[in-house]
């Protein structure tokens, strides 16, 4: 067998919402090609679904502004039940997150517009949410693959702002987020003295060296860079407690979502800034009369930044847990 985690993020580029970074592992039987696993597993597609399936592909191929979220919901809500430690369905938004991200719920103490709940699934419905779990469940046994774990860090503004004091810029909080989502895996992981671990991430900008990340996260191992390009840059090690040296493969790749473990990592991180960002637009709406939503993203956050800004002022509510500073 072997070990395949995949990570990626939603919410990098806004200034309003939290930044989200998800990572997923699953084991595969060896020389199955985990290039390719939507065509490998039944119900499982990269395309449009169909009734008996759910999509996994890119998040935003998978979710736009006014299209509805039942898509991207029907998805993470049965891989949340497919997976072996989420076997029921949460009732809540908070609850959800909270099975993935333990830090969240300390983290938005003083976040007011995260404090009330919001029940799920939102659109989808439970009954086939249950159904799709069940038959995937089966499909997933029939090819010997198994998703063991699923891991999040959603980072509000406030401690979105201060990493920004400690990192160079927020390229290297979310590399430094992400490598830490995978360190976290592999600790708490099994992993068997000759089984092969492959580690894919999504390429973070136009950047293709990633040894000194790599380095900052796993001191305790030596390094091998096997390339690094535009299109992939890749790196060898064992992780210094019994693995045979190369045991673990790592990768950075152009447009890396369509591998499906990353591609699911971006659909839990979606997913769960989505949930976030209702809160929060829900939250102002009922405070500033025809207040328009916002997505976060920049020209849109600022329209929204002044039109709240009267009423954020008389709550007393600081710019730090509101707004990103990159």
């Amino acid at each position: 067998m072997g070990l395949i985690i995949g990570v990626d993020e939603a919410g990098y580029g806004p200034n309003l919402g939290p930044l989200a970074v998800c990572a997923t592992a699953w084991r595969i039987p060896s020389g199955l090609n985990s290039d390719n696993l939507t065509k490998i597993i039944p119900q499982i597609t990269a395309e449009r679904p169909g009734k008996d399936e759910i999509q996994i592909a890119d998040s935003k191929v998978m979710y736009k502004p006014g299209s509805g979220i039942e898509t991207l919901e029907n998805t993470v809500q049965v891989m949340s039940r497919v997976s072996g430690f989420h076997l029921e369905l949460a009732s809540d938004w908070h609850s959800w997150i909270a099975r993935f991200d333990p830090q969240w719920t300390n983290q938005t103490v003083e976040v007011p517009w995260f404090h009330g709940d919001r029940e799920l699934p939102v659109t989808s419905n439970p009954d086939v949410i249950n159904d799709l779990s069940d038959s995937i469940t089966a499909s997933l046994a029939q090819c010997g693959i198994e998703l063991i774990d699923i891991e999040m860090n959603l980072i509000p503004a406030k401690r979105f702002n201060e990493l920004l004091k400690v990192n160079n810029g927020k390229g290297e909080l979310l590399s430094n987020a992400s490598a830490a989502l995978v360190k976290s895996l592999l600790n708490r992981i099994s992993i068997g003295a000759e089984e092969s671990v492959l580690v894919h991430f999504d390429k973070h900008g136009g950047r293709n060296q990633y040894l000194p990340l790599l380095m900052q996260t796993f001191p305790e191992v030596f390094i091998q860079i096997i390339r690094e390009g535009r299109e992939m840059s890749e790196y060898r090690w064992g992780d210094g407690a019994g693995l045979g040296e190369g045991n673990i493969q790592c990768r950075f790749v152009a447009k890396g979502d369509r591998f499906l473990p990353a591609a699911l990592a971006s659909n839990f991180a979606k997913y769960a800034r989505e949930l976030a960002m209702m809160s929060f637009n829900t939250f102002w709406r009922h405070r500033v009369a025809d207040l328009k939503p916002t997505a976060g993203y920049p020209v849109d956050a600022k329209r929204f930044k002044q039109e709240i800004e009267t009423v954020q002022r008389d709550l007393g509510i600081s710019d730090d847990i509101i707004w990103r500073q990159r």
